[in-house]
């Protein structure tokens, strides 16, 4: 599970160490610098309220879990729209490539979620 978590950081990083190039050698403008930021922060600050949540709710019996889980994702939606709706109002970001690159990121850091949840229930049935 700490092994997801790394992996994950790790392409983050990677990811954004070649955006940040790319906008050092000017292959990339601001507006489109900007848009792949501000999306990729707005996806990192989900996924790590979803590893908050989830590793505060591991403890927890089966209802309260899911109640945590849940209502965590219901929190992290409307934070996440929040977060879209103000980055395009009030910041200079392209919004088409601001949007396509928040699909990305969110789908990215989705499947590590999965894969975090996954491979913690298997640990968790191997242990009964």
């Amino acid at each position: 599970m700490i092994k997801q978590i790394k992996l994950s950081a790790a392409i983050i990083i990677f990811i954004n160490a070649i955006i940040i190039l790319l906008s050092y050698f000017k292959i990339i403008s601001d507006s489109q610098f900007n848009s792949l930021i501000f999306a990729c922060l707005i996806s990192i600050i989900n996924y790590i309220i979803f590893l908050f949540l989830f590793y505060k709710s591991l403890k927890e019996e089966n209802k309260k879990f899911i109640k945590i889980n849940l209502g965590g994702m219901a929190f992290r939606i409307i934070l996440v729209l929040a977060l879209i709706f103000l980055t395009l109002k009030f910041l200079k970001v392209d919004k088409y490539e601001f949007i396509f690159a928040l699909l990305i990121w969110y789908i990215l850091l989705m499947i590590f979620e999965i894969n975090i949840i996954r491979l913690e229930k298997t640990v968790k049935n191997s242990l009964k």
